[in-house]
C-alpha cells in the first residue's frame, strides 16, 4: 500500500495526447484542476516500471462534471514484485533434480541470485526487473548428471506472461565394453 518510487507515469487524453508525464516518488504526484477537464476521460499508463516490479494495465478514469464529494479522490495503478518460478529437473522424468548449484546473472555477468537446486522450485521475488534479459546458469550439475547449458530468458513485462524457467539436466551414460585384443570383437 505505500508509493513505489520509480515508475515512469504518463496521463493521455482521449486522443492519445500527452497531459502530463512524471517519474513516482514516494509521496502521491498530485495534478491540478488545469490540466485536467471534468467530464473528460483519462488514461493512466505505466510506460516504465520500477526495479523489480512488473508493469501495471493502464488505468482509464473521467473526471466528475461537479464536486459533490463522490468524484475521483484519488487514481492509482498497483505494482507487484516481479516473481519468477526455476525449475532443475531430470530430462528423462521431469522429476525435480536436487544438488544442482544454480546461478542467476544479469547482461553484465552479476550474479543476481544462486542457490543449490532442491525438491522444490525457487521462486525470486523483486530481484529481476520487468522487460530485462538475464541468464540461469549451472555452476555445478548432481553426481550423475551433465551440465546443462545456459538458459537465456526475459522477465514479462506483466505478471499475468510468468512461466516457469526450466532447465533440464540429462543422466551421465557411459558405455563400457570388454573387446577380445586380436579380434576387436566383444567379449
Amino acid at each position: 500500500g505505500e508509493e513505489v518510487p520509480g515508475a515512469t507515469l504518463t496521463i493521455k487524453d482521449e486522443e492519445g495526447n500527452i497531459v502530463d508525464r512524471w517519474i513516482s516518488e514516494e509521496t502521491p504526484h498530485m495534478i491540478s484542476g488545469k490540466l485536467l477537464e471534468a467530464g473528460k476521460t483519462y488514461k493512466l499508463i505505466e510506460e516504465s516500471a520500477p526495479d523489480g516490479y512488473h508493469y501495471t494495465v493502464e488505468v482509464e478514469f473521467t473526471v466528475p462534471q461537479h464536486d459533490d464529494g463522490t468524484g475521483i479522490k484519488k487514481v492509482e495503478i498497483v505494482d507487484e514484485k516481479t516473481e519468477i518460478p526455476f525449475t532443475k529437473s531430470d530430462i528423462t522424468t521431469s522429476e525435480e533434480l536436487p544438488g544442482a548449484h544454480i546461478q542467476i546473472k544479469d547482461k553484465d555477468g552479476n550474479i543476481i541470485d544462486e542457490w543449490t537446486s532442491t525438491e522444490e522450485e525457487h521462486v525470486i521475488t523483486g530481484e529481476l526487473n520487468a522487460g530485462e534479459t538475464y541468464i540461469m546458469h549451472e555452476e555445478g550439475a548432481p553426481d550423475g548428471y551433465y551440465y546443462s547449458e545456459d538458459i537465456e530468458f526475459t522477465v514479462p513485462e506483466y505478471k499475468d506472461d510468468v512461466k516457469k524457467v526450466e532447465m533440464k539436466d540429462a543422466p551421465t551414460i557411459i558405455s563400457i565394453q570388454k573387446i577380445d585384443s586380436e579380434t576387436g570383437e566383444p567379449v
